[in-house]
């Protein structure tokens, strides 16, 4: 009886995804549409400025105004790509509150997967990440946990703005090695990354580490204490530089600070479950692109 309604829901479920596939490709079909007419009026607008700036202009006025008109055109194309855009990310996190869903019955029927708060394809990251659309990972207090036996989420996140530490490297985790980038990380807004690799209780090895620039260091960030009444000033030190000064540790900058765990082990250590809001990456063909 458990198989069948477990073939049952698996059906359902495949049905379910196949229509909502359906609705994001033709979301994506819109979105990119309004790409190409916001393209086309950024493009007419460099015209009409270049038309205007040419020496042999000598109605000055026409070309004003067709800067304007342009201006205006462009505006509306600003406009209705926001709107396209909002759609698809709407549609995608549709998709994948949905798979979650799934993903919870089939837990429940005795599937064996690490618990996930999200299961997402690669090409999902930058907006379940990196944008947060749905302010799910916001919403949940906590910092984001990577699961990805792939390893592709590794090249996503080192190709973005982070400042990211391997814990097997042993450069990444010198002592002034870690402090500046936790620092860079809360002085330019941007994440601290550290990939656990596929090594086993790798994260009390990143603790001691940590725990040689600060005690406490890395609890503190993972439960943003850090963050708190500027408690990040006590990583300064006066060879710094004014980069570092509290003047220029703006807090417009500071609140966009964050950390990321990343690991390529199916089945990480519970305790890290429990910790970060956790997210799955399915796994994808290895050409698969962001």
């Amino acid at each position: 009886e458990r198989e069948r309604r477990k073939e049952e829901e698996q059906r359902l479920w495949a049905c379910e995804e196949d229509k909502l596939q359906k609705e994001i490709e033709e979301v994506e079909k819109e979105n990119s549409a309004k790409q190409k007419e916001l393209l086309k009026a950024h493009e007419e607008l460099n015209k009409r400025i270049y038309e205007h700036d040419k020496p042999s202009n000598h109605r000055p006025d026409l070309t004003i105004k067709a800067i304007h008109d342009a201006e205006e055109v462009l505006e509306i194309a600003k406009l209705h790509s926001d709107e396209a855009r909002q759609r698809l990310q709407q549609a995608s996190l549709k998709l994948r509150a949905k798979r979650s869903q799934f993903q919870d019955l089939d837990q429940e029927g005795g599937q064996e997967d690490p618990r996930a708060d999200v299961v997402i394809a690669l090409r999902e990251l930058d907006d379940v990440l990196m944008k947060d659309v749905g302010n799910k990972i916001a919403d949940s207090g906590k910092w984001p946990l990577i699961i990805d036996t792939s390893r592709q989420a590794k090249v996503f996140l080192q190709y973005r703005d982070t400042n990211f530490l391997n814990s097997c490297n042993p450069n990444h985790m010198a002592p002034e090695t870690i402090r500046l980038a936790v620092l860079g990380a809360v002085r330019y807004g941007k994440f601290v990354v550290i990939d656990l690799m596929d090594v086993e209780d790798m994260w009390s090895a990143v603790e001691t580490k940590f725990k040689g620039v600060q005690t406490g260091l890395l609890d503190s960030i993972v439960t943003k204490g850090l963050l708190k009444d500027e408690k990040y000033l006590s990583l300064v030190r006066p060879s710094d530089g004014e980069e570092y000064s509290r003047n220029q540790l703006l807090s417009a900058r500071t609140h966009e600070f964050g950390l990321v765990v990343l690991t390529g082990l199916a089945n990480p250590n519970p305790g890290l479950l429990e910790m970060f809001y956790v997210i799955r990456v399915q796994p994808t063909d290895p050409g698969t692109s962001f």
